[in-house]
């Protein structure tokens, strides 16, 4: 028998755990370790905070859909990776100690560096989980009149869900006839042809903004954020309501 060790409750973890139940037999054992017990799919958080999806439909509970597959969860922080000993050292959850392997899976993913931006956590909406999509939703429609600055900061390497915001905050408004009473900025720290695959995706982007009446500013990368404006390192300021 083998001891499948999988660290990572995610895309990557989940998507190498299920096939593995399904090709090994009873006699092998597959150990799936995550901080969270909640599954989450990401990229349907933009629709979560504008009300196109519920909670329930982008979030599933881990150790539930993995007993389900003969799969042991272990809800736990790794503390270590101990390769010579073939084991590793959980904290944090179910219970704290050793869980030895003969096959590591390791799928722990990014870790996010949002302690770079001041202020970040305190003053600026995000879409980092699902209860903080759906609090940016509450505040999305109660937004009749100002200004919305939605973008990204350096080094954050995926621009589709702000325009999908951008998009998204904009139909709304138009549909709710608040429209004329906003003003929308999309800020980027990249040049303006370099989001989302060079100048064709630009241009194409660029004008679905001017469609719907939103301003975008490239070369803005974000490095601080308080009550009411966003900075630059090089001394930029843009107010926002």
């Amino acid at each position: 028998m083998a001891n499948v060790l999988i660290l990572g409750g995610g895309f990557g973890g989940v998507a190498a755990a299920e096939p593995l139940a399904a090709a090994l037999s009873d006699d092998h054992q597959i150990t799936l370790v995550s901080r969270n017990d909640q599954f989450l799919f990401y990229p349907a958080l933009v629709r979560l905070a504008f009300g196109k999806c519920d909670i329930e439909d982008v979030s599933y509970d881990l150790r539930e859909a993995m007993l389900d597959r003969r799969i042991r969860f272990v809800r736990g922080e790794v503390a270590r990776i101990e390769p010579d000993e073939k084991r590793v050292r959980i904290a944090h959850g179910d219970f704290e100690g050793d869980i030895n392997y003969d096959y590591l899976i390791c799928a722990l993913g990014r870790r996010l560096a949002t302690e770079r931006i001041p202020g970040f956590f305190e003053h600026a909406h995000h879409l980092l989980t699902a209860e903080a999509a759906m609090k940016f939703g509450e505040a999305a429609r109660e937004f009749k009149e100002g200004h919305a600055v939605i973008g990204y900061c350096e080094g954050a390497r995926l621009a589709v869900p702000v325009y999908e915001t951008v998009f998204a905050l904009a139909r709304q408004l138009e549909e709710s006839g608040q429209r004329r009473h906003t003003r929308i900025t999309l800020i980027s720290p990249e040049p303006p042809s370099s989001d989302l695959g060079g100048e064709e995706m630009a241009r194409a982007l660029h004008e679905a903004l001017r469609k719907h009446g939103v301003e975008f500013l490239p070369d803005f990368p974000v490095n601080h954020v308080s009550a009411n404006d966003v900075r630059t390192a090089d001394g930029r300021r843009l107010d926002y309501d």
